[in-house]
């Protein structure tokens, strides 16, 4: 799987439903393919991701998902769907 972009989004300071500062950020991550995002959901969940929003194609074209790591960090993985 090639990480085809890395964009930093914003610091977040609270996980949901805690009041807990973990100084976790917030990245969008652009994948080769949307079967690449389907890869990247499973292998996260499989090693502690909460997920925040499943795989689902998008109207505007991508594949996407947001899952948190067990320290805070969001990723958003996408990929677009005619690639």
């Amino acid at each position: 799987m090639k990480i085809h972009s890395i964009t930093p989004i914003l610091n977040v300071t609270s996980v949901p439903d805690s009041d807990d500062d973990v100084g976790a950020n917030w990245m969008s991550l652009w994948l080769g393919s949307p079967a690449e995002v389907d890869e990247a959901h499973t292998l996260s969940v499989a090693n502690g991701a909460t997920v925040l929003w499943p795989p689902t194609d998008e109207p505007w074209g991508v594949r996407e998902c947001r899952i948190m790591r067990p320290d805070g960090h969001v990723f958003r993985l996408g990929a677009g769907l005619g690639e």
